[in-house]
């Protein structure tokens, strides 16, 4: 199943919880391509029974950020690769800033990243992303090339 090409629905911010976050960037990660990726695969990532990723994909696919399909994994929509790729935007942001700023090392600050990327606002994110240099379209080894604000 091909991703989907009409124009993403927005999605209510309600429903995007730091653990429906975690999830897309989860599947966003894993993803090779076009590929579905496995119940497995994403138990295994984030360290969770493969019955709770289950349910969980089911309340993506109902939300439009995944398409899921028993069997056969599941492949982001354009909204759930735009939530992924703002997540990826923000942790790599925060992340500069803790080790160029607090001076953490890397593996710390992005643990760190990873706890803070849900609590903080976007506008201090793109504030910290301002203090240390961060811009759209600079490399992110996580992310590739970052994607503008407005492109999320």
């Amino acid at each position: 199943m091909p991703p989907s090409t009409e124009r993403p629905s927005p999605v209510p911010r309600t429903a995007l919880t730091p653990s429906v976050e975690g999830y897309l960037s989860a599947i966003y990660a894993l993803a090779d391509g076009d590929a579905a990726v496995g119940t497995q695969a994403i138990a295994s990532e984030l360290g969770i029974a493969a019955p709770s990723v289950t349910e969980m994909l089911r309340r993506l696919d109902a939300h439009g950020l995944v398409e899921y399909r028993r069997g056969s994994g599941a492949r982001l929509t354009r909204s759930g690769v735009l939530v992924a790729r703002r997540q990826e935007r923000r942790r790599a942001v925060i992340e500069r800033f803790i080790t160029t700023t607090i001076g953490l090392p890397a593996d710390e600050a992005a643990e760190e990243a990873r706890t803070l990327e849900h609590h903080l606002s976007d506008r201090l994110v793109a504030r910290i992303g301002e203090l240390v240099g961060e811009a759209p379209g600079e490399w992110c080894r996580r992310v590739g090339t970052l994607p503008a604000d407005d492109a999320l």
